[in-house]
This record gives C-alpha cells, structure tokens and sequence, in this order.
C-alpha cells in the first residue's frame, strides 16, 4: 500500500523532471515477477522515480513530459469486484493526507475481459500547482497490478484515457508460466479412522496446504491472506452433540469468539450443523458433518470478516471436498439391536404379545414431554426425539454430565433443566438463554411456565451448601407473573397437557424418618395446592389427557405405571416395577418402556413398546402381589402352621422349611393369585417385593423360606443351624472367603439387602447358581455355622505351577473339576504362557454344545495365543454374543496373524473395540491399532 507521504515527495519528483524528449511506437512491457504484459506507449521510458517504491515506473516523454506512471504488482486473492475495489479504495485512502487541498474521485467498476477492473482518480494542489492523479486496480484470481499515473491538472482527460487504455492492454502470465501452472487444480488426500477417507481438490494456487497436526487430520491455507481450514475428527453421539462441542472449544481458546448461529445445513451429502462464531475482526464457520454413527468431521473456517472473496474461498473448499467411504469390511457380524428378549413369566409374555416393539432408547427415560407428534425423552444421558413411524430416536442434546430435569420444545428450539438446575433454551443445540432455578421447573406453553425460585445459600460456617429462605412458585401466564409461598419443598414440576394445572412431586417432610414423595396437584390460575397422596417412590413421569402417566409405588400398593388425573384420582395401568409410562395419547395409545433382557442377562439399550390401553388395563397384572398383601398371606400360612415369623423352628431341617414355604405358595394360588413358574419370575418378586421399603419383617421371612426352597431344588445343601432362640433377622448381609468346593448363602440376610456383596444382586436365585459354578451351595441362617460348614471341605489351594498336564488333569478331576477350579487353572497357565496345555484343559468343556462362557473364552484365547487363526468359529461366537468385546480381540489378532495378514478386517475389530467399550479392552484395542499403523 502507498505511504501518504509518498504524495509530496512525488510531487518534489514532478517539479525536477520536466525533461524534453521524443515519442515511440507502443511495445509490449513486462511487468512484474510472474511475466504480466502490458502495451506501453512510445511516450514512455523506464525510469526511477523513487527507490523507495519499487515496482515498475516510468516517465513520461514529449506530450507526456512531467507525468508519471507506477505499476506494481499486488499479491493478493481477487474472487470478486468488491475485493478489487476495496483494495484500490484503501490506497486511495492512505495516499490522501488529512488537510491536502484535495478530493477523491468516485470510485467506478470497469469492464474488464479476464477477471476485476476499478478505477479512481485523486486532485489536489501541493505547492500552488494542481495535479491530478489517475489510479487503476485490475485483479484476476490471486494475482494483481495497480496503475497508477499522475501529472498536472491540465492533462487530466488525456492522463485518464492512456492509463485505462493501459489497464485494459494488461495480458496476463502465459500458460507457460510458473503462475499459470500454479493454477492447476491440487488433489490433498488423507485417511481417517474406520476406512473413511477425506479428498479435497481446490485450485493449486489458492491454497497452501498445512498437512496434520494433533487432532487435525488437514489444513489448508490461502495464499497471503489471513484465511485458514482446519478438518478435524470428533467422537460425539449426535449432530447436535458434535456442533455444541465444537463451539464449546472455539469460545475457549481465549480469542474473545462469541456464538452467532447454529443451524442444520446440507453440507457433502450430509445433514450437518454448521456453528457461526464471530470476534471483532474475524469469523469462524464450524460444520459438524456425520460420517458414520459416532464418528463426525468437524471443518472450521477462520477468516477476515470484512471481505466477502472469503465467503467464495470458503465456497470453493466445501465444493472440492469429498468424503470417500471405503467399502464396508465384512469382519464380524453385525451386532443385532433386537435381540429377542426372553420372556419374564407367564403373565409378562402374553402382556407383551399384544404389544408392538417400536424401538431401542439407550437409556430409560425419567421425564417425557410430547411436542406436536414427537416425544421428547430426557434421562441421564441427554434428550432424544421420538415420532411414531420412527426406526430410531434423533438425539437432540447428548450430555454425560446431568440428567435434563425438564425438557420442552417451542417451535424447534429445545428447552431443558440443565447443570446447575439452570432452564437453558437451546436454538439448535446452541444455549442462547437461561433462568435460574430452584431446581424445578415447567413449560405451560405459549411462553407460560411455572418455576422455583432460587433460595440462598447460608455463608461459610452455618452451611454453606444449605438453602434457606421460603420456597417460592413463580407462574408466568401472558403479562401475569404470580409468585406463591410454598410450605412443601418441591423435587420437580410437570404441566399437564392444557397447562392448566401442575403435578408437583413433594417431599414428605411431617414423616422425616420415611422415604415417601407426595404428589400435590396445584392449578396454575392460584397455585394453591392439593394432595394426591403418598409415593414410596417416583420413577418417571409422561404426558397423559388431562392428567399424567406416573411410574411409581403409592405408599402400601403396588409398583407400576399410574394415570394419575387433574383431579389426583389415580388408576392403575400396569403393576411392575420393570415397566416404565412414557405416553398416552388421545387415541388412548399406551407406550412404555422396559429393560431388555436375555437368557444370560440384561442386554444394552432400553425397548419402547406400545399398546391399546384397554388391553393395557386387562392384561396389566404382572406382580399381582402388593408388599401388604404378600405381608398378609404370609402371616396366614404362619398362623395356619402354627409358627411365628420370627420363630427358629422355621429353620431347624430341610423338611421344615420345604413345609412353610410350601404353605405360603398355597396361600398365594388360594388366592386367585399366579405363583412364579420360574426361576427367572421368581427372581423378579424378590425383586420387587425385596426392594419394597413397606414390606414387613413377616414378609420378608416369607421370601427367605421361597428363595431357600428354590435353592435346595438347584441341589442346595441345607447346614442346620446351631440351637438358639435368635433369629438373625436384622443381621447385616455377610460374604464368606472364597473357597474352592463350595459358596455359601444366607437367604435371610440377602433377603433383607442391607447390603450388597460382590457375589449377588437383585436376582438371588439365578446369580447364587451362576456364581457357584459348579460348586456346591451350602445355605443356612447362621454365618458363624454355615462358615464351619464351608472350612470343613476346603483343601489346599490347587497351583499349575510344576505339575504336568496329565498330573493337573488327574489333581483337578479329583477336586470335582468345577468350572470355578478350572477359571483358575486357565488364569494360571495363562500367567505361564502354557497356552497347549490351556487349550488341551478347557477344550473338553469348550466344545459341548452349551459350553461354560469362561471355558469357551480361555479356549479361545489360548489358540489365539499360540498362533492359531479359528475366525469362523469367533463369528460364530460373536453372532450368539455380540456384546463381549474381548471376542472381537481374539478375532482381530486372528486376522492379523493369517496368512496372508488381513489387516483391514483385524482394524475393523480393533475399531468396533474402541468405538464400543472402555477400560482395559480400549485401552488394548487401542495400542492393537497403533500396531498395525506401523
């Protein structure tokens, strides 16, 4: 750019070289370092006007004499007429000294044949002499030259036509050319993770390209301008998800970036999210584009904000950008999301039978709003979207930080009770407002809602971390904002449908000792409260006319989902603590949700149903049972025996617990009531009825006598207790050293669940069985008994260290060969790197048609080790068992190993590994990959 002092010193130049001197023909002139040309007249020589300047001058001859010309070339990127012009006003600018008794001409846009022409002229008188100045700027793709010639004011018109005539001569570097070669389109490749790959073709001379660094997998730049590219990986579980971090790092890099706009856009074939940020001088474009389930590219763009020629740079890179997919490597079998979910009990598989799948959650909703035709589900996890027709829910907002505490949607934007129990309104994934609460809040639509305020803290000292202060409602409805007094401290908030009233779900604080929650229904025109009874808990709470669907246990009934309606009347749909009310619409559409579970277990993702509601309410029964009630028929086998519930006699023999257990099934079926048929149903009683705060010490005898019964038909041995008077029925759960012969189990004290023990769960039955492996159950009421019993059988530790495989086969067959003495053995060996030995062991029991899951994995594992490649047999394996992920380990070394290696299928493995699990099969998977990079 011209220094505003060249002006005078320019001047100085005029007023000592008025020099005579005859004309020439025109001739073509190289100008420039990239060989530009323009048609120079015979009235004008090369000369030096200035050293300082640089660039090409010349001097004007005969009727030229005392004009000037200055030619100099611009390296700069001209995408458009507005950047041509821009750069010629700002020179114009600087070469205009504040108090010069001068004008700048209007600036014109000059046709031009090959890329952006302007021009503008400068007066002034300097010295008692008028000059005139004539400047043009002709810029085509990222090449440049200013003209810009000067004389006195006399020779104006004349200066004029010759410097256009020159601007418009300019013929630009041949093809030939070092710029023109330059300009030839540049393909930069890179490889991302799962087989993707990024390509991105841009014209050479633009672009510079940065290579990778860190997490930025390519880099681009243009050509001497404040212009930058960055394409970046990123792990997220949603668009939304992706967008929000990437702003998320944007604003906290310390560059003052604050958010514009977040919006869907259709970018490379994809529905991205593209993310605007802005600081004062500059712009930031982030795209979060999905490439494949998890996986996102997240393309930023950082530039001057002033000049819209970046706009089309911008234009130029996304055009020229491709994702390549390779194709899909058959590793493994897919994963199947819907694997079949066994049946729970009788009454369980024909309620589900009328009831239609719709579609795997990844985790169980606790509140649910329906917006329009959507239902909008908010657990720990985020929030998702759900419409009928839908194979997927769409993950609005994605957090593994804090449940959302309440969730709406007004006109697309998403709203929710966030971190810091702050109501944050996202417009496109993107917070743009928040209000503080008190933890609970409502939306009663239109702009309505009713919300807690926030109560003080107390200073350091007096608790600091307390609330104190009344607790207030606030209920905005139009222009009136009414704030009540609450005597009730509030958990959480629900509106009904019209808005008209709210469901308040209250501490129960006259009963301090209990864990009851009341619910209070409280119409939003006074906010004055009334009660609709006491909860032993509350799991979830969705949408329902006039009214709400409540998953919970009132206090002394049973455990399901609840219509509870405006009025606070309730009515039972379902009774199981496994089924979960998500909506009910006004077709009387009923949809819930429940676990999904397998023969072995608990499956990941959480199954939603639906169902018509009248057959909800006649095949809803599935825990006929109330804790009261079983309390109740408990007591009448007792009284019926002639026993009390605390009385030993209960326990003496084997025959004696049989005979009571067996007189309270007989209570339960006289009583129109389905006994379990099953292991799998009987463990979920002791579920429900076990976990059930208000079931009586009575009942909880009742159980222990069912699940000892249960256990003596798995071949249980019964240890009769010592003689004594007491029954250790508040006695704290206790485990027992590991031994190698035989576990041990209190079924009172399990019962009870005062405390969990690392060898059982909720599923008494099902979990002692699997956690004996093979070994003998011993059970009893009397730890001290049960534990002489189980120290009589145990014999020294058997060790594989120094006996040979047939004297460890001979030594373990005499010990019962159990599969808990062998999951030992296999550790040992392993730890010895005696892989034949392993696998000739654990083959036996690995290859029967139903083989031990820790015999079929050590088996496995130690071909694997020792250099065999059994793949089909691992994808035949992981088809059955598609969630362990170690599997895929084995099966990806198995790849590797082959001959010939197949490495992209062993990095498909790894991959699945990585993308799936965490912890130490990450971490390995992990370290596999960079094997394989190398």
């Amino acid at each position: 750019m011209l220094h505003r002092t060249w002006i005078p010193s320019l001047f100085v130049v005029f007023a000592f070289l008025q020099t005579a001197s005859t004309a020439g023909a025109q001739q073509l002139k190289l100008i420039g370092t990239h060989g530009a040309r323009v048609e120079l007249a015979g009235h004008w020589k090369a000369g030096e006007i200035d050293k300082s300047m640089g660039g090409d001058q010349f001097l004007g001859r005969k009727a030229h004499v005392g004009c000037f010309l200055w030619i100099m070339e611009v390296d700069r990127v001209f995408l458009t007429q507005q950047t041509c012009s821009n750069e010629l006003e700002n020179f114009t600018n600087g070469a205009l000294q504040t108090g010069d008794d001068g004008r700048t001409g209007a600036l014109k846009v000059v046709d031009a044949e090959v890329g952006f022409h302007a021009t503008q002229s400068l007066s002034m008188t300097m010295m008692g002499v008028k000059l005139h100045y004539s400047m043009h700027h002709v810029g085509y793709e990222d090449l440049g030259y200013l003209f810009m010639a000067w004389g006195q004011a006399k020779v104006k018109g004349k200066l004029d036509r010759e410097i256009l005539r020159m601007a418009r001569s300019l013929r630009w570097p041949s093809e030939s050319s070092k710029w023109a070669r330059a300009r030839k389109e540049t393909t930069y490749a890179t490889e991302l993770r799962d087989g993707h790959a990024l390509e991105v073709t841009v014209p050479g001379h633009y672009f510079k390209h940065g290579g990778a660094e860190e997490d930025v997998v390519m880099s681009l730049s243009a050509n001497a301008n404040d212009f930058s590219t960055y394409f970046l990986l990123n792990r997220s579980d949603s668009v939304n998800t992706a967008a929000r971090e990437a702003r998320d790092i944007i604003e906290g890099a310390g560059l003052g970036y604050t958010h514009v706009d977040t919006k869907p856009i259709q970018v490379l074939g994809k529905s991205g999210m593209l993310v605007t940020l802005k600081n004062p001088g500059n712009r930031v474009y982030a795209y979060a584009i999905p490439i494949q389930d998890d996986l996102y590219l997240d393309l930023r763009f950082e530039y001057p904000s002033a000049d819209s020629g970046h706009d089309l740079l911008r234009e130029i890179i996304l055009k020229g950008t491709s994702l390549k997919t390779a194709e899909k490597v058959d590793a493994f079998p897919e994963p199947n999301p819907d694997v079949a979910t066994a049946p729970r009990s009788s009454e369980e598989e024909g309620f589900f039978r009328k009831a239609k799948k719709l579609c795997i959650l990844q985790n169980m909703p606790n509140r649910v709003e329906r917006y329009q035709d959507q239902l909008l589900m908010a657990s720990w996890s985020g929030v998702v979207s759900w419409k009928p027709g839908q194979k997927e829910p769409e993950v609005l907002y994605g957090s593994n930080i804090a449940s959302p505490g309440a969730v709406s949607m007004r006109a697309g934007t998403l709203h929710f009770l966030g971190q810091n129990d702050q109501w944050q309104v996202l417009k496109n994934g993107s917070p743009v407002d928040r209000v503080e609460t008190d933890g609970a809040y409502a939306d009663l639509g239109s702009g309505n809602a009713a919300y807690l305020k926030p109560r003080k803290s107390l200073p350091p000292g007096l608790g600091m971390y307390e609330k104190v202060g009344p607790v207030e409602l606030v209920i905005k409805n139009g222009s009136r904002r009414m704030v009540t007094t609450l005597d009730f401290k509030v958990r959480a908030l629900y509106a009904s449908t019209s808005g008209s009233k709210l469901l308040a779900v209250c501490d129960r604080e006259a009963r301090p000792n209990t864990h009851l929650v009341t619910l209070k229904v409280m119409p939003t025109s006074s906010g004055t409260a009334h009660e609709a009874g006491d909860w032993a808990g509350i799991r979830s709470v969705g949408m329902a006319p006039e009214g709400w669907l409540v998953s919970g246990q009132p206090h002394g009934d049973l455990d399901g989902v609840w219509l509870v309606s405006e009025t606070g009347e309730r009515e039972r749909l379902v009774s199981s603590s496994r089924v979960t009310g998500i909506d009910l619409d006004p077709s009387d559409r009923f949809r819930f949700a429940c676990y999904r579970e397998g023969e072995s277990g608990y499956l990941p993702g959480i199954e939603l149903w639906e169902m018509d509601l009248q057959m909800a309410k006649r095949l809803g029964d599935l825990q006929p049972i109330s804790a009261p009630r079983f309390d109740a028929l408990v007591g009448q086998a007792f009284q019926e025996s002639k026993a009390k519930h605390d009385d030993m006699k209960l326990w003496v023999t084997e025959a004696k617990v049989r005979k009571y257990a067996d007189a309270i099934e007989a209570e339960i079926v006289a009583a129109g009531l389905v006994f379990p048929d099953s292991d799998r149903a009987l463990d979920h009683m002791f579920n429900a009825l076990g976990a059930d705060a208000s079931l009586g010490n009575g009942g909880r005898v009742g159980l222990a006598l069912l699940l000892s019964r249960a256990l003596l038909d798995h071949g249980a041995t019964w240890v009769k207790p010592a003689k004594s008077k007491h029954l250790p029925l508040f006695d704290p759960l206790v485990g027992f050293e590991p031994m190698e012969h035989a576990i041990g189990v209190l079924p009172l004290q399990l019962i009870n669940g005062y405390a969990s023990s690392e060898d059982y769960t909720w599923d008494p039955i099902r979990t002692a069985v699997a956690q004996a492996r093979g070994r003998a159950i011993l059970i009893s009421t009397q730890f001290e008994t049960l534990a002489k019993e189980l120290q009589k059988g145990q014999g020294e530790s058997l060790q594989a260290d120094g006996l040979s495989l047939t004297a460890l086969q001979e030594e373990m067959e005499a010990r019962g060969n159990t599969s808990y003495l062998r999951g030992k053995i296999y550790k040992r060996l392993g730890g010895l790197a005696r892989w034949d030995d392993l696998v000739a062991i654990a083959e036996p029991f690995a290859t029967v048609d139903k083989p031990d899951k820790e015999d079929l994995q050590a088996w496995l594992s130690a071909r694997v080790q020792r250099g065999d490649t059994p793949i089909q047999l691992l994808r035949d394996v992981i088809a059955n068992d598609p969630n362990d992920y170690g599997y895929y380990l084995l099966l990806g070394d198995s790849y590797a190993n082959s001959t010939p290696s197949d490495a992209p299928r062993a990095r498909a493995c790894f991959e699945h590994v990585v993308r799936n699990s965490w912890g130490p099969y990450e971490e390995l998977a992990g370290e596999k990959l960079k094997e394989l990079g190398n």
